[in-house]
């Protein structure tokens, strides 16, 4: 009856929740940390040409060539600027992947470490980073700001991430395997564009 399908929901919830956490602690490569409702809301796309290869290099500065906006919704309805629906997960507490309207968008979000060893969150903007096709073709690179203002956090660097610029961004499949196995509110994902490349690179 209701308890059961309420109990059955509540299971596949806390699985994904220790699982996400687990992620957080064990495999977080980014000094970053934003939560879910600092995301969800409308954000502008600020989107660079197009037409490129998944060795595009976001690091690099681009001309914008024009502004998309997405509303993101509970819980992960993604609605665009011409009423185009599609969907959006949180990867990790690092970043966000919105799919919509036959693209994909992926970006980390925005922060910065001060010379004290001291991280400042700003939950409200990305760094660069890439959009490309459902086909995996057409790539190019956008900046995400959203509409409205989250109040940046500061806390210290952990000593576990003092290093993590250097280190090189690999996936782990079976923790993504476990993920979606436990919970099919949403799909984990890898990203293959983002292999054997140095943190720093891609955090720029």
């Amino acid at each position: 009856g209701v308890l059961f399908v309420l109990t059955t929901a509540m299971k596949v919830l806390l699985s994904a929740t220790l699982l996400v956490a687990l992620c957080a602690i064990v495999l977080a490569d980014t000094p970053g940390h934003c939560l879910y409702d600092q995301v969800r809301g409308t954000w502008n796309f600020a989107m660079g040409a197009g037409g490129h290869t998944n060795s595009l290099n976001c690091s690099q500065p681009f001309s914008v060539q024009q502004t998309y906006q997405v509303t993101l919704y509970f819980p992960d309805l993604a609605v665009d600027q011409d009423g185009n629906f599609g969907f959006w997960t949180m990867i990790y507490d690092q970043g966000f992947e919105v799919q919509i309207n036959g693209m994909k968008f992926f970006a980390f979000s925005y922060f910065e470490v001060d010379g004290s060893g001291n991280v400042t969150s700003f939950c409200d903007s990305t760094f660069p980073g890439w959009y490309h096709s459902f086909g995996g073709s057409n790539w190019g690179c956008y900046t995400g700001k959203k509409t409205s203002t989250v109040e940046p956090v500061s806390v210290p660097l952990p000593a576990s991430k003092t290093h993590a610029a250097d280190a090189v961004y690999m996936p782990d499949r079976q923790f993504v395997r476990r993920l979606n196995k436990a919970q099919n509110l949403w799909t984990a994902t890898e990203y293959s564009e983002l292999h054997g490349q140095r943190i720093a690179d891609v955090q720029r």
